[in-house]
């Protein structure tokens, strides 16, 4: 009887036994399989999900750099002129002892006390005899939707040539270097985002207000960084994004012109809408066809457009 309870408690014993070890297994299974696995690049790169709030801060606050190949355009070659302020007909007086710059056709751009480009350009008319016979005049006209402009810019400049296919960078990819001239910033080895930033010397040939034309030796397959701070190192590996930079596509006599242009062609239009409206408002069984009186209105405000076009040579 005694055996028997023996063999009992020894069987009771056991089978505890084996479920104890069989929990124990699948704890500790378990447990490694949710544990976190080194991939070989933990120990480079911190995981976000685990990453304490300082972590988090320090890879997301990393600085990121532009980059872009220069771009290759034109630019406008120009000389500073004094031109008399506050009319749409500046007048120039010249020297007949020294060659003069201006040749008619000629355009004139302006900027103002900022650098930025002016919404008026002029353009070079004839050459006018002078009382004084050593001394000639060179008319200018002035195209602007606002004559105010004429007295309030501070530059004005000939445009003297054009040249194209040059490589052209922002100001802010140029470093004024201590002793060392000018030079920029060059990536290479540019993978995943991330790439390696090198100085290098160069050569600027014009600063014009919009660019720096740089020397373009080799320059229009390498990539510049375009936001450059004073924490970047020879060598160092960056992280950065691309990001294409495009200076202006037209010289700025062009571009300046074609939107002078476009803005008066476009009063021209809403003048001419404005009289075919009153014409029927004032005739309305009148035939289209020949002419018809014009309003008082409209024809104020077509002189007012012939008024700030320049005089026809």
């Amino acid at each position: 009887m005694s055996k028997t309870k023996n063999a009992t408690l020894i069987g009771a014993v056991a089978v505890l036994l084996i479920i104890g070890l069989g929990f124990g297994a699948g704890y500790f299974f378990r447990a490694k399989s949710l544990a976190p696995q080194n991939d070989g690049q933990s120990l480079l790169k911190p995981d976000l999900r685990t990453a304490s709030t300082s972590e988090k801060r320090a890879v997301s606050s990393e600085r990121i750099y532009e980059y872009s190949p220069p771009s290759v355009g034109v630019v406008l070659h120009k000389k500073e002129i004094d031109v008399p302020k506050g009319t749409l007909f500046p007048i120039i007086r010249l020297s007949n002892q020294q060659p003069s710059p201006f040749q008619k056709g000629q355009k004139i751009v302006f900027y103002d006390d900022q650098g930025a480009l002016m919404d008026m350009i002029g353009e070079v008319g004839d050459l006018l005899p002078a009382k004084e016979k050593d001394f000639s005049n060179v008319l200018i006209a002035i195209r602007t939707l606002n004559p105010d402009l004429t007295s309030k810019f501070s530059k004005a400049f000939l445009a003297m040539d054009t040249q194209m296919n040059v490589a052209r960078l922002p100001h802010s990819a140029i470093v004024k270097g201590d002793g060392i001239g000018d030079y920029v910033w060059e990536l290479s080895n540019v993978e995943n985002g991330r790439g390696v930033a090198f100085i290098k010397g160069i050569t600027v040939k014009e600063r014009t207000n919009d660019f720096a034309v740089v020397e373009t030796n080799a320059l229009s397959s390498n990539d510049f960084i375009t936001n450059p701070d004073d924490k970047l190192k020879d060598g160092q590996i960056v992280a950065v994004e691309r990001r294409f930079y495009e200076a202006p596509p037209l010289a700025e006599s062009d571009r300046i012109g074609f939107k002078i242009d476009a803005a008066f062609l476009k009063l021209q239009q809403e003048a001419q809408k404005a009289l075919a409206e009153k014409q029927k408002l004032n005739n309305p069984g009148a035939s289209s066809c020949g002419p018809a009186e014009t309003p008082n209105a409209a024809q104020d405000f077509i002189n007012k457009i012939r008024a700030l076009s320049p005089p026809k040579n």
